[in-house]
């Protein structure tokens, strides 16, 4: 008789749980969200931003033309139909979504609320946008040297920096910070510091770093 206690117990446990799944939502899209065309970031802010090209760049860390260029190579792979329920999000300001997190590293929560759409769109739109991106210039930016190419790099190599056969460098860095008492995991600690190591590898004269610390590297 146990048994059947337990068992009948924990199916009223598992109904209830299901039940509370199957909750419909109060509202199919909230008041705030429903102003975006009026009040959202992208359609208030950013068509004001496109008048200072200064802001702009400190906005996206992209000038207007480059936006512009981006916004033509990509466009094609993230733009979204109209539905009979609701209209798209224009591809413009999908990608103004997308920057804006690579530019800022600012929660999905906090940039869904400046756009006015919501948290899993915001994790929808970041991820086929970088995919996007990704794809449309990793032939163009980060294509796989020829074998013309090695030897050139190795020639400038050895020209400049009196290295025969080299082909690239590596090189790592470490930064000291001081960690909260709470921190349970780190890369590497050392009385009480921690050091965040970050690395790079370069050519004759551009660094292409593989590894960010925080915020957004740059070419050097």
């Amino acid at each position: 008789m146990a048994d059947i206690g337990t068992i009948a117990a924990l199916y009223l446990l598992w109904e209830s749980e299901e039940r509370r799944k199957r909750k419909r939502r109060r509202v199919w899209v909230h008041d705030i969200l429903r102003r975006r065309l009026q009040l959202g970031e992208f359609h208030h802010l950013l068509q004001e931003l496109r008048l200072d090209d200064g802001r702009f760049q400190r906005y996206f860390r992209l000038s207007r033309a480059q936006f512009d260029d981006l916004l033509a190579r990509v466009g094609a792979r993230i733009s979204r139909q109209d539905t009979n329920y609701r209209r798209s999000i224009s591809t413009a300001e999908r990608l103004s979504v997308c920057l804006r997190f690579l530019a800022t590293g600012d929660s999905f929560r906090t940039i869904a609320t400046s756009f006015r759409v919501g948290s899993s769109t915001v994790a929808s739109i970041v991820s086929d946008g970088v995919t996007a991106i990704w794809d449309c210039l990793v032939e163009e930016f980060m294509a796989v040297p020829t074998t013309e190419d090695w030897r050139v790099i190795a020639q400038q190599f050895e020209e400049q920096w009196n290295f025969p056969l080299c082909c690239g460098a590596i090189e790592r860095e470490a930064c000291c910070s001081e960690g909260p008492c709470e921190l349970r995991f780190a890369v590497l600690q050392l009385q009480g510091n921690i050091f965040h190591c970050s690395l790079g590898s370069c050519r004759r004269r551009q660094v292409l770093p593989h590894h960010r610390c925080g915020g957004l590297w740059e070419n050097q």
